[in-house]
């Protein structure tokens, strides 16, 4: 409690929070360190980091793109980008964590809303998986493929269906399963263990984008401009992949906070289970792309 206090003060001493918008909503009673807020409802503040956030998003998408056509000085700077984004949304989270823990602006019906909000993003977000999977699967039953008894364009071999790409499956939903058990622990009053378990299924995250990333580079035999369905793999695949990064800077915001043990109580870690939230969902889009791409593509001529 006393390093809550200590955080506050000081967050209030060396920034403009209190005179910018703070004080509109509040009343004060004995100090600064007694708010009581005045309406339920979340007033959100200005704040720059969605949009730094956005402009380094297109900096790593732009660059990673043009070293998938052979430019390999453009990987560095999509690089660059990636680590852009990392940092840009680990302080707009800490910016939230502020206005959550310090100050403790989030009651429940806020929390609620927040949850209720991120719900109807992860919506959004299947109904544009949807898109994409519609294109793949309309290219896949066109009469001129199965005519040709194989799902592939010519010159395209199949994707192996075992090897790097089911490790990285299996890799991916063991991490969900890792994530599952530390937030029930989470909910027991356990610090130390959901930690362990965030750190083992960071790595795997990691080593998925790696196993990705190789698959790019050394296995594929065809690259993003041959054919539709060239087009649509990378396109699903890579979108994907973008996914897991941000997944996985999600849960790297939850681990630090894990890790410093002052915001997250067995009650209050919302971020922590919509990080989880937001895994899950990766992990089921990836389950049906690789049935969907790695096992049910088909070559009888082949």
């Amino acid at each position: 409690m006393m390093l809550q206090n200590t955080t506050k003060m000081k967050y209030l001493k060396y920034s403009n929070y209190w005179d910018t918008y703070l004080k509109k909503d509040v009343s004060l009673k004995s100090n600064l360190l007694n708010l009581n807020y005045i309406h339920y409802f979340n007033e959100i503040p200005y704040t720059r980091w969605p949009f730094y956030i956005s402009w380094s998003l297109f900096v790593m998408i732009f660059f990673f793109l043009l070293s998938l056509t052979r430019y390999e000085w453009a990987l560095s700077l999509g690089l660059l980008g990636m680590g852009l984004v990392a940092y840009y949304t680990m302080m707009w989270f800490q910016e939230i964590h502020i206005e959550s823990g310090v100050f403790g602006k989030y009651n429940r019906k806020i929390r609620a809303c927040l949850a209720y909000g991120f719900a109807l993003f992860i919506v959004s977000e299947v109904a544009l998986f949807s898109g994409f999977f519609w294109t793949y699967f309309d290219r896949f039953f066109h009469p001129i493929y199965l005519l040709d008894n194989s799902s592939l364009p010519l010159g395209i071999p199949r994707l192996p269906k075992g090897g790097m790409s089911l490790i990285a499956t299996g890799l991916l939903v063991a991490s969900g399963l890792l994530l599952n058990l530390a937030a029930y622990i989470l909910r027991l009053g356990n610090m130390y263990v959901p930690h362990f378990l965030t750190t083992i299924a960071l790595c795997m995250g990691l080593y998925f984008l790696e196993i990705q990333f190789y698959e790019y580079r050394q296995v594929l035999e065809f690259n993003i401009t041959e054919s539709v369905y060239s087009s649509i793999f990378y396109f699903l695949t890579g979108f994907h992949g973008m996914h897991v990064l941000v997944g996985f800077i999600f849960l790297c915001v939850s681990y630090y906070f894990l890790n410093n043990r002052l915001f997250y109580t067995k009650e209050r870690h919302l971020s922590f289970s919509l990080a989880i939230f937001y895994w899950h969902f990766v992990d089921l889009v990836w389950l049906f792309l690789y049935v969907s791409v790695y096992i049910a593509n088909f070559s009888l001529s082949a």
